[in-house]
């Protein structure tokens, strides 16, 4: 599966484990964002995806164990979303930043976390963590070469100024760590949604992320498994007249491409 990718339907039918991952947290937390739309499930899904591919063999998905030590992912953004409890319920370490705060979202998720806590408390060996460092994309030095994976799902797009947000996320990575990005995304600029107000001045599409990709390259990152599926129809526009895309990337060693 290519994971830099815009996102369409079939795509689900690659993610059923993950999918199971995302169910299990849902039940167990009974706290689902009513400003959640279900695509949200592609966003995690994918998340997980990439994150089982750069860091093969971590987790035996048949035996329900982990192999590998916990790994410190961050979440930038945060939200009210499932990314930050789906990692702490994997065992990660999590590192949650909320880059602005419209009402009671930092309340929330940590209400989330609680929750996931207190099921998982009962898991043999169960080794993860979480914080709330309430810092935002652009203020991350003390984040710098740290984190094994950095992701920032439905974000980037509400920052105007997203390349500086951009090179900062990709700087809280250590070599061989992953940084992962999801957007809204459509085929051109122009920002045609009724609420474009929530971006922060166009709509992403091929164009923004081939810029995004050009920025990372300059990091000593590139896509994960070096291919990109960035192609737009009508089959991409999902909800209220936009789709979603993703950016996997790994960083490699000074050097090393």
């Amino acid at each position: 599966m290519i994971l830099s990718r815009t996102m369409r339907e079939a795509d689900y039918a690659e993610m059923v484990e993950e999918g199971k991952v995302i169910a299990e947290v849902n039940k167990a937390i009974d706290m689902w964002y009513p400003c959640q739309h279900h695509h949200r499930l592609w966003e995690y899904a994918l998340a997980q995806k990439a994150f089982n591919t750069v860091f093969q063999g971590w987790w035996d998905l048949d035996k329900g164990t982990q192999i590998y030590k916990s790994l410190l992912v961050s979440d930038h953004g945060c939200g009210a979303g499932y990314l930050s409890p789906i990692m702490f319920w994997l065992g990660h370490h999590v590192w949650m930043y909320e880059c602005w705060t419209f009402g009671n979202e930092e309340e929330y998720m940590l209400e989330q976390m609680r929750r996931v806590s207190l099921h998982r408390r009962k898991t043999e060996n169960f080794a993860g963590s979480y914080e709330m460092r309430n810092r935002p994309l652009g203020s991350l030095v003390e984040a710098d070469g740290k984190v094994d994976a950095a992701f920032c799902i439905s974000t980037l797009e509400h920052i105007k100024d997203y390349r500086a947000a951009f090179r900062d996320l990709l700087n809280t990575v250590r070599v061989g760590g992953m940084a992962m990005i999801t957007t809204d995304f459509a085929e051109d600029e122009e920002d045609h949604y009724v609420f474009s107000n929530l971006r922060a001045g166009k709509m992403f599409n091929k164009d923004t992320y081939e810029e995004l990709l050009e920025i990372a390259r300059g990091e000593n990152f590139e896509v994960v498994g070096n291919q990109t599926d960035w192609v737009w129809d009508e089959s991409c526009r999902l909800t209220n007249d936009y789709g979603f895309a993703s950016m996997v990337l790994v960083r490699h060693g000074l050097g090393s491409g």
